[in-house]
C-alpha cells in the first residue's frame, strides 16, 4: 500500500505581512489574507481524499490545520515536534533590525 505525505506551509500570519521574524516562540493569527489561502487552498485538497492532518502546536499552524480540518472533515493530530525553531532574540524582530 501506499502512502502519500503532503506538506503544507501555514497560510500568511500578520507577522509574515510585516516581514517579521517569527519562530517557536512567536504568537501571530493568520491574517485575512492568509485564511483566504488557507480557504482556497483546501478545495484543492479536499480531491487528495487525506485520512488525517498533522500540524505543529503553534497558533499559525494550527489554525491553518483547522481551516482545512473543517472542509474535508478530516482529524488533527498536534505534534509540538513539528514546531518552527527558536531564533532567540531575533524573533520578533524584522530583518532590517536584525542586520543591525
Amino acid at each position: 500500500m501506499k502512502t502519500n505525505f503532503y506538506f503544507i506551509r501555514h497560510g500568511e500570519t500578520e507577522g509574515n505581512a510585516k516581514k517579521i521574524w517569527q519562530g517557536s516562540q512567536s504568537v501571530s493569527c493568520l491574517s485575512e489574507k492568509g485564511k483566504t489561502a488557507v480557504r482556497n487552498l483546501a478545495k484543492q485538497v479536499d480531491t487528495l481524499c487525506l485520512e488525517i492532518l498533522f500540524s505543529s502546536n503553534l497558533l499559525r499552524a494550527v489554525q491553518t490545520a483547522k481551516i482545512l480540518s473543517c472542509h474535508c472533515d478530516i482529524p488533527i493530530k498536534i505534534k509540538k515536534e513539528f514546531a518552527e525553531v527558536n531564533f532567540g532574540d531575533d524573533e520578533g524582530k524584522t530583518l532590517e533590525e536584525v542586520q543591525k
